[in-house]
């Protein structure tokens, strides 16, 4: 076992005790997207091709969505959900394929996270 992961373990264990080794890591926070870009992104949610927009990643935008730093817009309603989820009707395969074929991004963009 390496010097460094003893003296860090060593560390962990003066500092939070034996707890500390049981805890869950703290999430990190992004740093590409500042407050300003989180609120530009968060007003045009909607628009495709937003991360080109923002001069971010598109995988960057989706992290921030499952990190509830960007909330969730509802497709029929056109605002931010005011609960953790937006609440619609089931669809059928069909209709599903019907709505990934008029997508503007593409199939599969449509899809709920």
């Amino acid at each position: 076992m390496p010097l460094v992961t003893v003296k860090r373990a060593c560390k962990k264990l003066r500092v939070q005790g034996a707890a500390g080794f049981f805890t869950a890591p703290v999430p990190r926070q992004g740093h590409r997207l500042t407050p300003a870009l989180i609120a530009q992104a968060q007003g045009v949610l909607d628009v495709p091709a937003i991360s080109e927009r923002l001069g971010v990643l598109p995988n960057t935008l989706h992290k921030a969505i499952r990190a509830a730093r960007l909330k969730k817009v509802c497709a029929d309603v056109g605002s931010a959900a005011l609960s953790d989820e937006c609440i619609s009707a089931p669809s059928t395969q069909g209709a599903r394929s019907v709505a990934d074929g008029a997508a503007l991004m593409g199939v599969a963009t449509t899809r709920t996270l």
